[in-house]
């Protein structure tokens, strides 16, 4: 059969895909806070009425689809169990947990599936790599907190009881109880929209609240409640949240909803992370640094000198840059000189729109330059012509990368064996952690527009330099500005010239 390009999808379905990637905070499928307010003083209206059983039921579902985004069909064959002070969580099954007192909910976490780490299981610990759970720790709500006793009290249940199930109506009965309440309001002439009316749409609201707060990211919202947009799965596989950094950027995306009722969470608990498991510790990425900068600068004689002067440039920009680790690294003369903006191609060469515009902190600047500078006097002690017409004719728009051998003979290197060699010193981390890291550090620094524009992670309708973007490249800037730099400064990264000043 002749080969058949794939079709572009029609118009239509392309300004919904664009729509959905915008995350646009009034789009009509999402809850809006009038929509909350009305569910909430209609659930309340019937638990002053002497609820049934079901009826209980039925608010403490809509209530925990509200606060966890989870579906009816995850929520409904989940049990609450009683448990010590300190559970051990690789024995803690998902379900609502009642610790020291305290409700809070032990869900699966939206990391991404990886052939080395299937979602859903515990993951091996890797030295210099963060522990990942496959779930995540989050606290319940006031609301939940209250209706959960409620049940208890109506089935006759006591809290002794080491496990039992959350739920014991029928899932027909609690969905028919659940789009009651959606249905009704307080003022018969005014009309409801249809899509305020639906289950789903209780379940979407979290996810896009998460990404529209102060310094929203879309990687995060898909972390921590298990729904992955399109625009943000390929986000996902870059970079993890501590769980109490989960449980903050859930506490701040609820909080006019239905507030946190505490914010405790166990040690062994405390001490894991959700998302990526390749993700770097930030001990660990200390060490690579000071290795690093004590290797340089105990280097002797011109070959040692320039191996650690290479490895030293090509760490810290896959670091500052988030590269990819298989492609290039840029040279100083790519850099803007007014605004330190530069294209990195790390991708897709060939692709004009692969491009990803990036701010170069000075601290990557500098190590550029003094790189750079190392190059001159290394022509200089290079005494074969062929050798030094070499290194004349590198492009200007990338970093020239080489071994020198002994004697006096280079040969060309690409960035991924410069990285793959770091394991040599003792660093874990695959090619394109520095990225990984990077990634995990900014989520919450910066806003998720930034954070896609820099990583390149943009999808259709979300593109950062489109003439429909409303991406200012000076806010952009400055809001990479803030952080980057002392976020590469707090982990002991530093620019270093070559200890060989002279021949």
């Amino acid at each position: 059969m002749p080969n058949q390009k794939a079709q572009k999808p029609k118009s239509g379905s392309r300004n919904r895909i664009a729509r959905d990637n915008q995350l646009l905070p009034s789009e009509w499928r999402q809850l809006q806070q009038s929509d909350l307010q009305r569910i909430h003083r209609t659930q309340r209206t019937q638990l002053e009425k002497s609820p049934s059983l079901d009826q209980l039921e039925a608010c403490l579902m809509l209530r925990a689809m509200i606060t966890t985004a989870r579906p009816l069909k995850t929520l409904l064959p989940l049990r609450i169990q009683f448990v010590a002070q300190n559970p051990d969580p690789k024995s803690l099954a998902s379900g609502l947990i009642n610790h020291d007192g305290n409700w809070s909910w032990w869900l699966p976490a939206g990391r991404p599936d990886l052939k080395d780490h299937p979602k859903g299981k515990w993951s091996k610990s890797t030295p210099g790599m963060i522990q990942t759970s496959p779930n995540v720790w989050i606290p319940s709500s006031v609301e939940v907190s209250k209706l959960v006793q409620r049940c208890l009290s109506a089935r006759g249940r006591k809290s002794e009881e080491a496990s039992l199930p959350l739920f014991t109506s029928e899932k027909s009965k609690i969905k028919e109880l659940i789009l009651e309440i959606l249905h009704l309001t307080e003022n018969q002439n005014s009309g409801i929209r249809r899509s305020a009316k639906t289950i789903e749409s209780t379940q979407r609201w979290l996810p896009r609240k998460i990404t529209q707060v102060a310094s929203g990211d879309p990687a995060a919202a898909s972390i921590i409640t298990e729904r992955h947009s399109s625009l943000a799965k390929p986000m996902t596989h870059y970079g993890a949240l501590s769980i109490p950094r989960a449980i903050e950027i859930h506490s701040n995306a609820t909080m006019d909803v239905d507030r946190h009722h505490h914010q405790d969470c166990p040690d062994n608990i405390a001490t894991l992370s959700v998302g990526d498991p390749n993700t770097p510790t930030d001990e660990a990425v200390s060490r690579l640094a000071a290795k690093l900068a004590a290797d340089l600068n105990n280097a002797k004689g011109m070959v040692t000198c320039h191996r650690a002067m290479v490895r030293q440039t090509c760490a810290l920009l896959a670091f500052a840059l988030g590269l990819r680790g298989i492609r290039r690294v840029p040279t100083f003369g790519a850099i803007d000189e007014r605004t330190g903006f530069c294209l990195i191609a790390d991708k897709d060469v060939s692709n004009p729109h692969a491009k990803r515009l990036v701010w170069v902190p000075p601290l990557a600047r500098d190590q550029l330059r003094y790189y750079e500078e190392h190059l001159k006097r290394l022509k200089l002690w290079l005494g074969n012509d062929k050798t030094r017409k070499l290194l004349s004719d590198a492009p200007s728009h990338r970093v020239t990368l080489f071994s020198v051998h002994r004697p006096k003979r280079i040969e060309r290197i690409k960035p991924s064996l410069v990285l793959a060699e770091l394991q040599k010193i003792g660093w874990m981390g695959e090619e394109n952690a520095g990225r990984h890291w990077l990634r995990s550090k900014l989520s919450g620094l910066c806003s998720g527009e930034t954070l896609a524009a820099f990583f390149g992670h943009s999808q259709l309708g979300s593109e950062a330099w489109r003439s429909s973007s409303a991406l200012d490249p000076l806010m952009y800037r400055a809001d990479l500005e803030r952080c980057l730099g002392s976020t590469l400064s707090s982990a002991g990264w530093r620019a270093l010239s070559s200890p060989q000043q002279t021949l």
